[in-house]
C-alpha cells in the first residue's frame, strides 16, 4: 500500500501537469478551478500542513454507524 506522502506527491504532480496542459483560453476556468482546489498543495513546502486521510468503510460499517447515530431518536 502506498504511503500518504507518496499519494500526495502524485496528486501534486498530476495537478501541476494538468494545469500546464491547459493552454487555450477556453480552458481558463478549468485551470483556475484546479488551482483553487489544490492551492495549498501546490506550495512546494508541505511541511507543517495537515493531511487528513479518510479510510473507505464497508456498507455494513456505514449501516452500523447510522444505527448508532439513530439510537435514542424516536
Amino acid at each position: 500500500m502506498a504511503r500518504t506522502e507518496d499519494l500526495v506527491d502524485s496528486i501534486v504532480v498530476w495537478a501541476k501537469n494538468r494545469i500546464d496542459e491547459m493552454d487555450c483560453v477556453d480552458q481558463i476556468y478549468d485551470k483556475l478551478s484546479i488551482v483553487d482546489e489544490f492551492h495549498e498543495w501546490l506550495n512546494t513546502d508541505l511541511e507543517g500542513q495537515d493531511i487528513i486521510v479518510v479510510d473507505r468503510i464497508t456498507e455494513d460499517q456505514y449501516n452500523d454507524y447510522i444505527d448508532y447515530m439513530n439510537d435514542g431518536i424516536s
